[in-house]
């Protein structure tokens, strides 16, 4: 036997630097119908050095129950070529995905047994979407059966920071694992890589979060189910949503984190963050949000029903600047339209709706309406358009102030409200007043 297989309609046909729309592997063989017998593999062309890639197939009871083995070598094989051939023939690969690089090593396949080899990425280059590249000095990969796993890998950001990742995916079920220890690894970017792979989310606590870098460890895991939905291109649209659970411990810094319905992003200059599934604590937080300088930290739970904790330590509080950085949902139905269509009730936005806080704040010191007040802590409860400060606290002219504060978003105009006592105020150096207020 003597031929040549030819593959076509390929995207980027470049195997043997062929060029068009065809790809041409000569081979040569013996088939043998006396014994059932069929040996046969590639053949190195005349004016050619060496091939990227080679084959060599035997078979056996031919005419019987047919059982055979074929092996492909790799040796310095484009992986993009890989890839050209994977969708093709029916594997899945994530969309947006581009690797650069070449191939070596061997992959056995057999009619008595799954696929095996280990195949190792030199000098590679990953893109995802539209994120920046990363480096890959060598990666190597394994395949059992359906299941392509990859072993420790360092990954280089095109700026800064760097990953070491360790993967595993089962084709046939659908799983997919990826563990990472992050040295300095930018967000942005890594934020643009996940945005490739269909229904895989960022972790929660930091979905709102464009900039920053990382530290530290993180795991992904996707159930088989939804990631066979993915794989499958949407033929099983009729089931469950794919979950993605992350899980890891990582150290944060200089993030930039939107808060809806406020005027400014939130900035963390520094904080430890614990992931484990949809739960997130965030703690040694500190940043800073307009011109407040802040402490805290930050955890939710679930369920969903479940609030959002915080505990938030500010050097001085300035109720002008508190009220600038809310203004947008302080001005919420501040518009003329809103204000002159007042007995309408119009639905609140989604985010606002859904919103459920509850935190506590202390501060060093208050400034508001010309007033100075020391030592605050306040327990606030924000729920959808209702703020109720259930609890405040501060000291005045050498006594103190406790009370109860509410703001109702739900008008035209925020509407405030204060109720307390005065204990032990100090009155112009008359003496001091006790009473109470609303």
């Amino acid at each position: 036997m003597r031929g040549t297989l030819r593959l076509g309609d390929l995207q980027k046909p470049s195997l043997f630097g062929v060029r068009g729309r065809n790809w041409s592997i000569p081979y040569a063989g013996v088939l043998n119908l006396n014994q059932q017998t069929v040996e046969v593999g590639t053949v190195l062309p005349k004016d050619a050095a060496g091939l990227p890639v080679s084959f060599h197939l035997t078979g056996e009871s031919l005419f019987t129950r047919v059982a055979w083995q074929a092996r492909f070598l790799f040796d310095g094989l484009p992986a993009a070529t890989l890839l050209d051939v994977a969708a093709p023939l029916g594997a899945p690969v994530p969309p947006g995905l581009n690797v650069e690089g070449t191939l070596t090593g061997p992959l056995d396949f057999a009619s008595a047994a799954p696929a095996h080899g280990l195949i190792e990425l030199h000098n590679g280059v990953l893109r995802l979407g539209e994120s920046s590249p990363y480096r890959i000095e060598s990666a190597r990969f394994l395949v059992d059966g359906t299941r392509l796993s990859v072993e420790s890998a360092t990954l280089a950001g095109a700026t800064s920071g760097s990953a070491e990742l360790t993967a595993d995916w089962d084709v046939s079920a659908g799983s997919l694992a990826i563990a990472s220890t992050m040295k300095g690894a930018s967000w942005k970017d890594l934020r643009a890589a996940l945005s490739g792979f269909p229904d895989v989310s960022p972790p929660p606590a930091l979905a709102n979060c464009d900039d920053g870098e990382l530290d530290g460890d993180l795991r992904l895991e996707r159930t088989a189910a939804g990631a066979e939905r993915v794989a499958l291109a949407g033929n099983l649209a009729q089931e469950p949503e794919p979950e993605t659970r992350w899980a890891g411990t990582l150290r944060l810094a200089d993030f930039k984190c939107a808060l809806e319905g406020t005027a400014e992003a939130l900035r963390l200059d520094r904080g430890l963050l614990t992931v484990a599934g949809p739960a997130w604590h965030l703690r040694r937080a500190a940043g800073h949000w307009g011109s407040l300088a802040w402490t805290g930290e930050a955890s939710w739970q679930p369920p969903a029903a479940q609030p959002l904790h915080f505990s938030v330590a500010v050097d001085a509080l300035s109720a002008p600047e508190l009220e600038r950085l809310f203004q947008p949902v302080l001005g919420l139905r501040a518009s003329l339209l809103d204000r002159t269509l007042a007995f309408r009730k119009t639905p609140l936005p989604a985010w606002l709706a859904a919103r459920h806080w509850d935190g506590r704040v202390t501060a060093g010191a208050l400034s508001v309406a010309g007033y100075r007040f020391t030592k605050l802590a306040a327990h606030i409860l924000w729920t959808g358009d209702s703020i109720d400060v259930a609890q405040v606290e501060a000291g005045q002219s050498g006594g103190r102030i406790l009370g109860r504060a509410s703001v109702y978003l739900g008008g035209s105009a925020p509407r405030y409200r204060l109720r307390g006592v005065v204990d032990a105020l100090e009155w112009e150096d008359h003496g001091s007043v006790d009473g109470e207020f609303d």
